[in-house]
């Protein structure tokens, strides 16, 4: 009887541990998924849609993309929570580690188990060279100090992309001219904007002396800039990569919906300025960065 018991609580364990798995990473990830999973997988339809691949070759892309870049952004989320503990009780009070869902020492073992399952789905999927190279990035970024520096930081969002989208295009077809010209377009061009985020978070990076750019070159400026930006972008994807396809009219549409938000981010970013209208300026970047993806379906 003792033994039933026993393993009766055992198995209420593992249970308990299966369902609170899958809402912790939910947690760690949530605020991340329009900038990783979601605009890496628009990609990896764009690279099928260039080639009128099969149904087939589609759905077994979508199943090891989908895996790869969930650990993509899981590892690095959970590397970048670790070391922003105290940064996070001021900036993001919701993310697990300040709420005390998960232990440090948790958090420390999944990033391990988690990493080594990312360097094997990248294995698996052709892509381990990119995944050593987002786990470099990932370790500089947060435990290496390379974020407290704005250059630092911006360059590792624009690696980021790159080690993202050339997997996402390489899961469905070999890559192409074309398609570097949109991965190297839109990893600049992050790099460029990349300070719209830390808009929002200023507080926090003062008192955590990172020298984000709206910390050392003022507020005001860092609109300026920014602002001014945003308008450069809107030509630059037309000129870059909508114009060589302009005849077909779905490009049309979408780099009609692309220069819409480009101006829209212009004026909001001059015009609305709390942390709370500063976020949601940059959930209005992220999706510009989405639909620009999402394009690249009709322009490649």
């Amino acid at each position: 009887m003792g033994s039933e018991l026993q393993q009766s609580a055992v198995k209420r364990s593992w249970m308990a541990l299966l369902l609170l798995e899958p809402r912790l990473i939910w947690n760690f990830i949530r605020y991340d998924l329009t900038t990783t999973v979601v605009p890496n997988l628009l990609f990896l339809l764009a690279a099928w849609s260039s080639i009128d691949g099969s149904v087939v070759q589609l759905a077994s892309a979508l199943s090891r993309g989908s895996a790869y870049f969930l650990l993509y952004v899981l590892t690095f989320c959970i590397s970048n929570q670790l070391n922003g503990i105290e940064e996070d009780r001021i900036n993001k009070p919701d993310r697990p580690l300040v709420r005390g869902d998960v232990s440090v020492q948790g958090a420390q073992t999944r990033l391990v188990v988690y990493s080594v399952l990312f360097c094997a789905v990248g294995w698996l999927s052709g892509a381990l060279v990119w995944a050593l190279v987002w786990q470099m990035v990932t370790h500089l970024h947060n435990a290496g100090g390379v974020a407290r520096n704005w250059f630092g930081k911006d360059m590792s969002m624009c690696l980021g992309i790159i080690a993202a989208l050339v997997p996402a295009w390489e899961l469905i077809t070999p890559m192409t001219p074309a398609a570097w010209l949109w991965v190297l377009t839109l990893a600049f061009s992050v790099f460029v904007l990349a300070p719209t985020q830390d808009l929002r978070d200023m507080e926090g990076d003062r008192l955590n002396q990172r020298k984000t750019l709206p910390v050392v070159m003022g507020e005001q400026p860092t609109r300026i800039f920014l602002s001014a930006g945003f308008v450069l972008l809107a030509f630059t994807t037309h000129f870059l990569l909508m114009a060589p396809v302009w005849d077909r009219w779905m490009v049309r549409v979408f780099d009609g919906v692309l220069v819409l938000l480009c101006a829209v981010i212009a004026v909001r970013l001059m015009r609305l300025r709390t942390p709370r209208e500063d976020h949601q300026t940059y959930m209005y970047f992220t999706a510009w960065y989405c639909v620009a993806l999402a394009g690249a379906s009709v322009a490649l």
